[in-house]
């Protein structure tokens, strides 16, 4: 994933947000895209910490992980008393099962964007990461508005299926594009451990895509601060509304 990630200014952004593509196999809805952007690249020292953060969550290494967390990182529950959410972060992190590792390894593996609004605390510059969360759009298409917040397929050409199955039909390929997914995972047909993702196709129908291919916005989400000229970690949150 991380070749696909483009490295964009932030004066591109709000194009990559709203860019519209009508793509697919025969007549496919016109859905926005949102195309992946690093922004990480554009400042050394944050690149170099949140590469340190994606190592430890993949080694499950507790004690190179809290060397990059701030000793006010919010977790999304309970009171930020200095220290006291590192050491529920640590307690927690002991466990290399605890879902909030994959969640971390997973976030910090799709680039990510400067934001003011989406971190740890309101009006501060904090780089967030995954792309999809920090840079999801404030106003959407009626192309895809809901009862819930659509979800974003994260790769290229990615087929759209009429069942759960491999070998079904392709109804379209979509590729960095916003979609309304308000059905659950289901299991393969025939394959044991593939998972799809039931997604709205065409308009108040249900098709399936490969669940490792699509995200849900307001899932996992990492933010790195700036403090005492370093980046540190700001926030971990398992899952909240943009």
């Amino acid at each position: 994933m991380r070749d696909a990630i483009r490295k964009v200014t932030m004066r591109h952004l709000v194009v990559a947000i709203f860019a519209v593509a009508s793509i697919g196999l025969g007549q496919s809805p016109r859905l926005p895209q949102l195309l992946p952007v690093d922004a990480a690249t554009e400042d050394e020292s944050l690149r170099i910490a949140r590469d340190a953060a994606l190592a430890a969550a993949k080694t499950r290494n507790v004690d190179a992980l809290m060397t990059l967390v701030s000793p006010t990182v919010f977790i999304g529950e309970g009171p930020n008393a200095p220290g006291a959410t590192q050491r529920v972060l640590r307690e927690s992190l002991a466990d290399p099962k605890y879902q909030w590792w994959q969640g971390l390894e997973d976030a910090l593996s799709h680039g990510g964007a400067f934001t003011t609004t989406r971190g740890a605390m309101a009006g501060q510059r904090e780089f967030c990461a995954p792309y999809f969360y920090a840079t999801f759009p404030m106003e959407l298409p009626d192309a895809v508005q809901g009862e819930r917040t659509p979800w974003v397929v994260i790769d290229k050409d990615v087929a759209v299926h009429a069942a759960p199955d491999a070998k079904s039909r392709v109804l379209a390929r979509w590729s960095y594009v916003i979609v309304q997914a308000n059905g659950g995972e289901q299991e393969d047909a025939k394959i044991p451990g593939v998972r799809w993702q039931s997604v709205d196709f065409p308009e108040d129908s249900e098709s399936f895509v490969l669940a490792n291919k699509i995200r849900n916005p307001e899932g996992y989400h990492v933010c790195f601060a700036k403090e005492w000229g370093k980046w540190r970690i700001s926030a971990m949150i398992p899952h909240g509304g943009l």
